[in-house]
């Protein structure tokens, strides 16, 4: 009966799933789609011969659903280069091609999808923890487990099985964005539902929880943490943050499991160093041309960095604050001329 019961749960959970997904089309659900492209489709294609049937037919549909979806949103479906190229990577994956050159085209469009969509990669704060934990225990460990492993009760009927945090190459090849769109739109053909109902500002917080898992307390113990802006430690898989900071590749790999394990900043880091974090990435934005994201950004480091600290700053340096208002104003003026 209870295995029963959990075949129904599956079953419905499908269904509601593929229901929501094919009412709401959305730039969001196509970049999430494009990841499992890039990283899965090695799993189907190898030497131009289908290796798994089922697993190439999920690339199939997964493809069908980009385009589907893609079509549907103005932003998307008006660039008609990245249209084309969306055809041109259903096409590569019937005719079975290199799964390098697909990875590469789906990567591709991921970033064209974000970057044409305007969607927000990155937490507008950071991350909290041990809600991310809470969050997990209430919602989560029916199927991954207490630990994250994959052995909750749930999901012994799954197939596939839920995914196991712990896994070393699930690991490095994960970073929170990969969590957030898991989370927030499930996985077509699956038993990994969406969670439409939890904030945005909930989903990061598990999301980083996650990726929390597999590192010990004992890490973030003695090891300097790895200093990442919020987005880079948000989109960034562990491997890639890894080789962005070189050096020796063992003390590379503990200072980013130190920044993991205490989510995406070191302990205790204050809004002042969120205000610097957001400015950082304003100045970015500039230098690539993107005008409206870095007032976005700079707004974001006064609201979120600044502004919490206002009675502090008023009564310790009296005068700041307006100076500070005056140059953000300045700033957002000069990026508005630009734009």
């Amino acid at each position: 009966m209870k295995n029963l019961l959990l075949v129904l749960l599956c079953a419905l959970t499908f269904t509601i799933t593929a229901a929501a997904q094919d009412s709401k089309p959305s730039p969001e659900l196509v970049v999430h789609l494009l990841d499992y492209l890039a990283k899965d489709y090695g799993g189907a294609v190898q030497g131009g011969k289908v290796i798994s049937k089922s697993e190439h037919a999920e690339q199939v549909e997964f493809a069908v659903i980009v385009g589907k979806n893609a079509g549907s949103v103005a932003a998307l479906s008006g660039n008609s280069e990245f249209m084309t190229q969306v055809t041109q990577l259903k096409a590569m994956i019937d005719a079975k091609a290199a799964p390098e050159e697909v990875a590469a085209l789906a990567r591709k469009l991921q970033q064209s999808a974000i970057s044409l969509a305007g969607i927000d990669v990155a937490p507008r704060g950071i991350p909290d923890l041990a809600n991310g934990a809470r969050l997990f225990q209430t919602a989560c460990i029916s199927c991954h487990g207490n630990t994250g492993l994959g052995d909750g009760p749930a999901g012994a009927a799954l197939d596939p099985k839920p995914a196991n945090f712990h896994d070393k190459d699930l690991v490095l090849a994960s970073a929170p964005y990969k969590f957030f769109n898991t989370v927030r739109l499930g996985v077509p053909g699956t038993g990994m539902m969406a969670f439409p109902y939890l904030t945005d500002n909930e989903v990061w917080d598990l999301a980083f929880y996650l990726k929390s898992l597999p590192y010990s307390e004992a890490q973030a113990t003695g090891v300097q943490p790895a200093s990442f802006s919020l987005t880079e430690a948000a989109t960034l898989t562990d491997a890639e943050l890894i080789e962005k900071l070189g050096g020796d590749p063992q003390a590379a790999a503990a200072s980013v499991g130190s920044l993991r394990a205490i989510g995406a900043a070191p302990s205790g880091e204050d809004p002042l160093a969120i205000a610097q974090n957001h400015l950082n990435e304003s100045m970015a934005a500039v230098k690539a041309g993107d005008y409206a994201k870095a007032n976005e950004l700079s707004l974001r480091a006064y609201l979120e960095g600044i502004e919490p600290l206002e009675p502090k700053i008023k009564a310790n340096l009296p005068g700041y604050v307006e100076e500070i208002e005056g140059l953000m104003s300045k700033y957002r003026s000069g990026l508005d001329a630009r734009a």
